[in-house]
């Protein structure tokens, strides 16, 4: 004898398309998250990058090549790095006082920048912060009382934004033509810089929260550690 098919309750078609939505969400979560975690890895090591792109063309190109700094400036969209060409004839970006200057009015949504009229740069690169945290605290380096040798001496407070120099969430650091370092400041001249990340990876137990520090000292030696 024939068995007519049972067709599906109207019951049953829910339940599968139930448990079909649930794991569509999670796949989404999933991929957001992995997403997240890949820009924020992209955008280290691209800062990483841009720093010794940075030190290497100042040296090839005889000018000053500038990175600036903006992180919380309450425009989300502009926060992260500035790679500028010095394009001024007296090389203005050398000095502590006029980096601090040229952070502190810096626009990237603004043609010139907001910059003073002393001051010509040209945009050579930058890279947005999304999905990433800059690490601002008067000691940024948590439990650790200082960053690993040769910079011990580096301040760890980025209480200013994302880095030692910064001040009112803005910085920037200058490598010069012979390969050297300079930091803005207010007044003073550092001798060393740190910019910190707060990042997140998978370990052992799962995602784990870790600090990453890109480390710069006055003799132009660049240097990446994580925490």
């Amino acid at each position: 004898m024939m068995r007519i098919p049972r067709a599906f309750s109207l019951i049953e078609v829910s339940v599968v398309l139930a448990i079909v939505g649930i794991m569509s969400a999670i796949a989404v979560w999933s991929f957001t998250a992995l997403k997240g975690k890949l820009s924020q890895g992209n955008f280290a090591s691209d800062l990483v990058s841009a720093t010794h792109q940075a030190r290497l063309r100042a040296m090839s190109k005889q000018r000053n090549v500038a990175l600036v700094i903006l992180s919380g400036t309450g425009a989300a969209s502009n926060d992260g790095y500035y790679e500028l060409d010095d394009l001024s004839s007296a090389q203005n970006l050398s000095t502590p006082a006029n980096l601090a200057s040229v952070a502190g009015v810096f626009n990237p949504s603004v043609s010139g920048f907001s910059l003073p009229a002393a001051y010509s740069v040209r945009l050579i690169g930058s890279g947005l912060a999304k999905n990433t945290a800059f690490y601002t605290g008067t000691n940024a380096w948590g439990t650790a009382t200082s960053f690993p040798f040769p910079f011990a001496a580096t301040s760890t407070n980025t209480s200013g934004g994302a880095c030692s120099f910064c001040t009112a969430n803005t910085g920037a650091v200058a490598f010069l033509p012979n390969g050297r370092a300079v930091f803005s400041a207010a007044s003073g001249t550092p001798t060393s810089g740190a910019i910190v990340l707060d990042q997140t990876g998978q370990g052992a137990s799962g995602v784990v929260a870790y600090r990453k520090a890109l480390l710069i000292s006055q003799s132009g030696m660049i240097e990446s550690v994580k925490q």
